[in-house]
């Protein structure tokens, strides 16, 4: 997402229009207080385990396969 709620650099499943050359509008859906705090809680959740995940995995790509062994 390039800016929902002001989130971006992040993959969330929004609503979307779709048209033959991919997504041409994003729909932002009205949310409230609780609905907000509980998007920023996610978009923060997803992020934090991304990095965490993705740096572990890059840098040593075979440490879940070694610990399986």
């Amino acid at each position: 997402l390039k800016n929902y709620y002001g989130h971006k650099n992040v993959a969330l499943s929004v609503p979307c229009i779709l048209d033959s050359s991919g997504v041409s509008e994003v729909i932002k859906v009205p949310l409230d207080r609780s609905e907000r705090k509980k998007l920023d809680k996610s978009v923060k959740t997803i992020k934090k385990y991304i990095s965490t995940n993705l740096a572990t995995n890059f840098l040593n790509p075979l440490s879940k396969v070694s610990k399986n062994i």
